[in-house]
């Protein structure tokens, strides 16, 4: 089973006085880089916070978003002693420079720390609330996850299909190759017997060399053994994105070498085909977590 990078969910928290809304988002990227936007009277509890989504959102550029849901009014404080101070001061300024009072009172209440907004204080009745929403969130995220992977999956074993389908084609070929080798080496060695200066043991060395680079049953085999590895991680339990893609960078070198090797113009075409599949199965694995 895999899962995609790309996530979402979405949950909400009802308090007595407060309600909130949660949201997480992912996008691809090679690390855990988490955006945390939070109300004030949860900062607290940031570091819990953080921990519980690094837990379970694993890999990706991440967001979670607490909001409160608009219309619900802040209480604010009023610090009466600083305001009298303020109101008096003003005042005696005032008249001992023969100014007008008018409007001292406004100019008053605006002066810094007079009016305030309550510090918010998190209930931990609160707390276990919207851990509660938070986990569903959490649970909502990752189920979108696997069914965005669900749709990867089937993706990536069409074209594991694709490239497997390549390699029988190229196993079938490569047995007439090797027929057409042995014949063109078979008529340049009748005409080399008629030379008086043919050396018969240098020959034989160097076709030797001949037949060893053209050879390609250790490359097929390989090949062969790293697709049925990424199919079974495929089916374990936990979603293995970089396992896949270290998988599929084996692969690639596999195919390469089959089509340098082969010189014979059927089976590069195949891989050219090949090639063409693993790099959207390389496309698809950058949002596999």
């Amino acid at each position: 089973m895999i899962r995609s990078m790309t996530g979402f969910g979405k949950a909400q928290a009802t308090l007595p006085d407060k309600k909130l809304s949660i949201e997480l988002r992912s996008l691809n990227s090679k690390q855990f880089d988490l955006t945390l936007k939070i109300p004030s009277f949860l900062r607290e509890k940031e570091s819990e916070l953080r921990a519980f989504l690094s837990k379970e959102m694993e890999r990706g550029k991440a967001e979670c978003y607490i909001s409160l849901e608009s219309g619900v009014d802040k209480p604010v404080a009023i610090n009466r002693e600083l305001f009298k101070f303020y109101y008096n001061e003003l005042l005696a300024i005032s008249r001992d420079v023969k100014a007008d009072t008018e409007g001292i009172f406004r100019i008053a209440a605006t002066m810094p720390d007079v009016i305030r907004p309550e510090k918010d204080e998190l209930d931990p009745e609160y707390w276990i609330i919207i851990y509660s929403a938070m986990e569903l969130a959490a649970e909502n995220f990752i189920q979108f996850r696997e069914n965005e992977g669900r749709t990867i999956e089937t993706d990536l074993n069409e074209r594991l299909a694709g490239i497997q389908t390549g390699l029988d084609d190229i196993a079938e070929l490569d047995a007439n190759r090797v027929e057409r080798i042995k014949e063109r080496i078979s008529n340049r060695l009748r005409d080399l017997a008629a030379d008086q200066q043919f050396d018969p043991n240098r020959l034989e060395l160097e076709m030797v060399y001949y037949v060893e680079k053209l050879d390609i049953n250790e490359e097929k085999v390989r090949l062969s053994a790293h697709l049925q590895y990424f199919h079974d991680i495929l089916e374990e339990p936990t979603s293995q994105g970089r396992k896949l893609g270290f998988i599929a960078q084996e692969m690639g070198r596999e195919i390469n070498t089959i089509g340098s090797k082969a010189n014979d113009a059927a089976i590069q075409q195949i891989v050219v085909r090949m090639k063409d599949e693993l790099e959207k199965i390389k496309e698809q694995l950058n949002n596999v977590l």
